[in-house]
C-alpha cells in the first residue's frame, strides 16, 4: 500500500519525504535522534489504522525521554542555526526559514510547548498558559506571513526543481533581487520613498 501511494505521488511530480517503520523502530530511533523525535511529535493521523496510530502516540510519550533533554537539544539546535545564519533579526537578506526570528524559531517554540504539555495542537498551549489567545493569534499571523514569503521565494528561485546541494539554502534566503520580485504583487500601502527591495521586509 505504501509503495502504491508513493508511486502515484511520484508520478504526479511530487517530492515526498517518507519512511516506513515499526512501532519498536519509531521508539528506538526517537530516543537516538532529536530530529526523529521532533518529527514523531508532529505526527498526525491521515488515513488507515487509527488504533495503530494511537498505540504509536502512547508509546512515543511513554519513551520519548525527559522534557529537559528535549528542550536543551532544541535550544542547542537553535543556537547553532543562528550562528550559521547570523545572530541578528534585522539582516538585509534574511533566511526566512533558518534565520533568527524565522519559521524554524516559531516552530521550535511550538515543539517545546507541545513536548512539555503533551499536546498535538499549538492552540492547546493557550489553555496551559504558555501564551494568551491574543499572543497565539499573533503567532498564527506571523507564521502565515512567513509561509507566504517562503512559498513565493521558492517560486521565484525554482526551489521545487532539482538544484545542487550547495545551493539548497538559496531558496529560503530573501536576497535584495528576490525581494523586488515578491514585493511588487503585494500592493502594500507603503510609503513611496521605500525601495521595492525593502517593501517585502515591512
Amino acid at each position: 500500500m505504501i509503495e502504491f501511494i508513493l508511486h502515484i505521488l511520484w508520478d504526479l511530480g511530487l517530492k515526498v519525504g517518507h519512511a516506513a517503520r515499526s512501532l519498536a523502530e519509531c521508539a528506538r530511533l526517537a530516543k537516538q535522534d532529536i530530529t526523529i523525535r521532533t518529527t514523531l511529535l508532529e505526527a498526525r493521523f491521515l488515513w488507515g489504522d487509527k488504533a495503530l496510530y494511537e498505540q504509536m502516540r502512547k508509546q512515543y510519550w511513554a519513551e520519548a525521554g525527559s522534557s529537559q533533554n528535549f528542550v536543551e537539544a532544541k535550544l542547542a539546535e537553535r543556537d547553532q542555526r543562528h550562528m550559521r545564519q547570523g545572530e541578528s533579526r534585522y539582516l538585509v537578506e534574511p533566511n526566512v526559514k533558518e534565520g533568527k526570528g524565522g519559521l524554524r524559531d516559531l516552530q521550535t517554540l511550538y515543539w517545546i510547548g507541545k513536548f512539555l504539555y503533551h499536546t498535538e495542537d499549538a492552540a492547546d498551549l493557550v489553555d496551559h498558559g504558555v501564551f494568551t489567545r491574543e499572543e497565539h493569534h499573533t503567532f498564527q499571523q506571523a507564521e502565515a506571513f512567513l509561509w507566504d514569503v517562503r512559498v513565493q521565494l521558492h517560486y521565484a528561485t525554482n526551489r521545487g526543481e532539482e538544484t545542487p546541494v550547495v545551493r539548497r539554502s538559496a531558496g529560503d534566503r530573501a536576497t535584495a533581487r528576490i525581494q523586488r520580485r515578491i514585493a511588487a504583487p503585494r500592493r502594500r500601502e507603503i510609503h513611496a520613498r521605500l525601495l521595492p527591495c525593502c517593501q517585502g521586509c515591512r
